[in-house]
């Protein structure tokens, strides 16, 4: 999928980019089925679509970004853990350990990556 085509603010897609780059192409599957702002976008384990992220930059700061990891609907505790005002390096940690990513690249240093 093309992350420049989606109908998404443009900071939210270099997100996306970033972290397809950190975690690798494979790491996630964007949901294009759920219905939520311009400025947030669920993303999903592949192999299990219960387990996921909600990705968000509306009330956030400058290179800052929100995050809720989503845990399988079907347990018997459904719960979300909620963090605000990350960096595009925090953000890719938590999800590295999230989606199970055990192989990550190289995290730029440069203005917007901290």
């Amino acid at each position: 999928m093309n992350i420049w085509s989606l109908q998404k603010e443009p900071k939210l897609k270099s997100l996306l980019i970033i972290l397809q780059e950190y975690l690798g192409r494979e790491a996630f599957v964007i949901d294009m089925d759920t219905p939520v702002s311009w400025e947030a976008i669920y993303i999903r384990d592949p192999h299990d679509e219960d387990l996921c992220a909600y990705l968000y930059t509306y009330g956030e700061g400058i290179e800052r970004y929100g995050l809720h990891l989503e845990y399988p609907k079907n347990s018997e505790n459904y719960s979300y853990d909620v963090f605000e005002s990350l960096t595009a390096k925090r953000v890719a940690e938590m999800l590295a350990v999230h989606f199970d990513v055990y192989r990550i690249g190289y995290f730029p240093q440069s203005s917007g990556f901290r």
